[in-house]
């Protein structure tokens, strides 16, 4: 540690005198904080935190304070303490020891957080930024925190307030708005000026969005922002439409324009496995007919990528800026005819190459382009009948979780023993299926016994001793009597559950029997698969989310992680209100919110979800692949990093926070425009 090298005992009288008076210096080698007394500087400083949190809303909302280097050099440089009556002091914070302010930004584990005590003067404006600057940061803000849910600059306000708590510039933005929330309003607060260059922006519109924010789990905000800050992580957004896949000379598959954008955003290269996450919002009638089709075309090319979202009322994206094009219309010179043929049909449709035969006619129709590209550049394209698409790629710290919630008819393990693949086309499949590539004849099943559910290992308990062997209607008819038998209430026999040998859980599809045969839509062979028989159930649904809940927490403690947030996408059959199925209101936010109290989310309620295929009777946590638009589940995006261990002492030992450096970092800071820093000022 450079700068002051006074060292005091904390364990005497007269050091824990000091530390109540908030009068320690510097220590020059290690943290001055033993475990003895840790606990006692952190229980003083979280009780000032929060019970000023409040305070310090109101005034990021009333935009009297900004934690950017400017205002804290000016503030510390003019030697000025706020009183009590304008704003909570933390002087006594900024007394502390450097040590010790680094335990407490650990500690505290929250950027929002750390951005108000950064406040406190230019040390600690210093130890702050040095410790987030490298991090991952997530902050969110919604409507109703400032009670502006309508009215001319709600949404700029929301996305203000967000932005002062952050403590890095932003990359990437979730936004989700209501039919409540004006149009022109949203686009005035996410506009491009607003942000720094090359911030990426996917917005969805839906009848109810979901907001866990510390303690409060609501509903009834009209617009929420997810304001990320993702050092490693490139971004891109792409939108597709019918008049995107009109002027695409590539084909009609819709990941012809996502290929295109990330080829652009990458300098012309393509690596699929760099792109780890896709965000995907569905809305209109062409959304829907592509939805399918484009989900699975993103999963083929990016078989390990996590694949989210789901189907909305409408959607948004900023104009993504392709590195590709020329910034000049001297750079046209370079291109080839057909990239500039190119250039005016994205420009102005297919047909606006027509009649241009000379290569000086497609220049000036290029340099028009580039004129529109300027001025849509950063500026938001709303889709009401498309797909939405942001593209993740780099380091981002992003899994997928899934639950569905199905109750098993029976108790036994049923292993299919007959099963004949039948192609589309065939004269066999029965009129009543629907089109798919393959469907799965099964005719004959075996009992393997008692208790069939999967272990946690991936296999059944059972053995494979050979068993009673039935047809399929008279396997059906024994499940559904085992199944009058166990349950209160009447069974609904609503989905087939198929696992694979070693299988983590039961994929579910439709009940489809036809002509004394069981019809399951799947491309693998089902010889060997174990089946059952499942039905939706309230009380199915709360214990499947709760062990995934479980498990996930489990899972990041044991691997020294922690959830920075959470994107949540659920279906609008199970909340947000209380209902004749789900009868308790948000049921997925607040069973997310009592396992991760303080752990921001935001999202909506769709109209089918897209993420990893739900199974029944999963013992897993992530899911990767195999990506569907499903219904009646929910699915999480979880921004899980890895703890900040050891980084606080680490940096203790590399800062200088001497005076002369102080000055030295905010002389900076000014000469970079960032600050009007003074030569000289308070520490």
């Amino acid at each position: 540690m450079k700068g002051h090298s006074h060292t005091i005992d904390l364990s005497t009288e007269s050091g824990k005198s000091l530390l109540s008076r908030g009068r320690l210096v510097d220590r020059q080698h290690s943290l001055p904080c033993p475990e003895a007394f840790m606990f006692y500087i952190l229980w003083r400083v979280l009780i000032q935190i929060f019970k000023r949190l409040t305070e310090w809303a109101s005034i990021f909302a009333r935009g009297g304070m900004s934690s950017d280097a400017n205002m804290v050099d000016t503030r510390c440089s003019s030697q000025e303490t706020p009183s009590s009556g304008d704003s909570p002091s933390f002087d006594w914070f900024a007394a502390l020891p450097t040590g010790l302010q680094l335990h407490v930004v650990y500690m505290l584990g929250s950027v929002e957080h750390a951005s108000a005590l950064a406040l406190c003067s230019r040390r600690t404006y210093i130890i702050v930024n040095e410790y987030w600057k490298t991090s991952p940061q997530l902050v969110i803000s919604r409507s109703s925190e400032l009670q502006c849910t309508r009215g001319p600059g709600a949404a700029l306000r929301v996305v203000e307030l967000a932005k002062s708590k952050l403590l890095s510039p932003p990359n990437v933005a979730f936004v989700f708005y209501t039919g409540r929330c004006s149009q022109p309003d949203l686009r005035a607060a996410l506009k491009s000026s607003s942000f720094p260059p090359g911030m990426t922006i996917i917005a969805a519109q839906s009848e109810s969005l979901q907001v866990n924010d510390k303690a409060v789990c609501e509903h009834s905000s009209t617009f929420s922002i997810f304001l990320g800050s993702f050092p490693d992580a490139v971004c891109c957004s792409i939108p597709i439409t019918a008049d995107s896949q009109s002027t695409s000379s590539e084909s009609s598959d819709p990941y012809s324009t996502i290929q295109q954008a990330l080829v652009g955003k990458s300098n012309g290269t393509y690596d699929p496995s760099f792109w780890k996450v896709f965000v995907v919002n569905v809305c209109g009638q062409y959304g829907y007919h592509v939805a399918q089709q484009t989900v699975a075309s993103i999963q083929q090319h990016h078989p390990e990528a996590a694949i989210i979202g789901g189907i909305c009322s409408a959607g948004d994206v900023s104009q993504a800026t392709d590195t590709q094009t020329p910034k000049t219309p001297r750079d046209l010179r370079t291109l080839s005819v057909k990239r500039l043929k190119e250039m005016v049909r994205e420009a102005f449709g297919a047909s606006a190459t027509r009649g241009l035969i000379e290569r000086e006619d497609l220049e000036r129709e290029a340099a028009r382009s580039l004129a529109l590209a300027r001025q849509r550049d950063g500026s938001l394209v709303h889709v009401d009948s498309g797909v939405t698409v942001l593209a993740m790629g780099g380091t981002v710290p992003l899994k997928s979780a899934v639950s569905k919630g199905a109750e098993r008819f029976s108790n036994s393990s049923w292993c299919i023993t007959s099963c004949e693949a039948i192609p589309a086309g065939d004269k066999r499949l029965p009129e009543e299926l629907e089109e798919a590539p393959v469907w799965q004849k099964v005719t004959g099943l075996r009992c393997a016994g008692g208790e069939g559910r999967p272990s946690e290992g991936g296999s059944t308990t059972e053995k494979d001793a050979p068993g009673e062997e039935l047809g399929v209607l008279d396997w059906f008819r024994r499940c559904y009597a085992e199944a009058e038998d166990n349950f209160d209430h009447r069974p609904v026999p609503q989905t087939i559950g198929v696992m694979p040998p070693l299988g983590r859980g039961y994929v579910l599809h439709d009940v489809e029997i036809h002509d004394d045969a069981l019809w399951v839509d799947n491309r693998e062979p089902l010889t060997g698969s174990f089946l059952n028989l499942y039905q939706l159930t309230e009380q199915a649904c709360v214990m499947d989310l709760e062990n995934m809940l479980r498990r996930l927490k489990s899972e990041v403690d044991e691997e020294g992680q922690e959830l920075m947030g959470a994107l949540m996408f659920s279906c609008a059959g199970r909340g947000p209100r209380a209902g004749s199925f789900i009868q308790s209101a948000m049921m997925d936010a607040s069973r997310f919110q009592e396992r991760f109290p303080c752990v921001p989310l935001t999202g909506y309620y769709a109209g089918g979800e897209i993420g990893p295929q739900a199974l029944a009777d999963d013992h897993g946590v992530f899911h990767a692949g195999n990506v569907s638009v499903q219904g009646f589940t929910v699915v999480f995006g979880l921004f899980i990093v890895p703890r900040q261990d050891g980084k606080a002492a680490a940096l203790y030992r590399s800062i200088d926070d001497s005076p002369e450096k102080i000055s030295e970092y905010f002389m900076k800071k000014r000469n970079e425009g960032a600050t009007m820093a003074p030569e000289q000022g308070a520490d």
